[in-house]
């Protein structure tokens, strides 16, 4: 969801980002259909979406600018997986509440918003768990939980994809 999400709101701002997800867990996992219908209610048809597996290829070689993870356990596995990774991997709560707290980025473009937004971050600040970092998953959960995750992914893609929006402006 969070991809389909990020994906919708950059393209209403007019930013012409990449976005792709990758999944700690084992990928051929089927859409939760609960997700498809939270979506498509959004306007948005995930059906077709294919899992796959994260791995160092997808966070060095697909070139992740920006890695949002969705939970503190995920952020952990992003940076087990590639140790260069931390300083560009935030949850989406993380980043949502320091674009909330930041001003714009001295200079433009995504390296210089992510390294704005990362500026005072310390790996140890990350390491235990934190519901305030942690986006429930919904999968299998039933309908209403689905909406519910869907409903709040949305507004945080939101504000995300608003900020680098125009950091990405010139």
């Amino acid at each position: 969801m969070g991809e389909a999400l990020l994906a919708h709101h950059l393209r209403q701002a007019g930013a012409d980002v990449v976005v792709s997800s990758a999944g700690t867990h084992a990928s051929g996992l089927p859409v939760d259909p609960a997700a498809v219908s939270a979506l498509h209610r959004l306007g948005i048809d995930i059906s077709a979406h294919a899992p796959r597996r994260l791995d160092r290829d997808v966070v060095q070689t697909d070139g992740a600018d920006l890695v949002i993870a969705m939970t503190r356990a995920h952020l952990r596995q992003v940076a087990v997986t590639d140790r260069t990774a931390f300083a560009r991997t935030f949850t989406l709560l993380e980043l949502a509440r320091r674009i909330g707290r930041s001003g714009p980025p001295r200079e433009p473009g995504l390296a210089a918003w992510v390294a704005h937004l990362g500026e005072g971050r310390r790996v140890g600040d990350l390491m235990g768990d934190d519901p305030l970092d942690d986006v429930a998953d919904p999968y299998g959960q039933g309908d209403a939980m689905v909406r519910r995750t869907a409903d709040d992914i949305d507004a945080l893609t939101a504000s995300v994809a608003a900020s680098m929006a125009a950091a990405l402006r010139p």
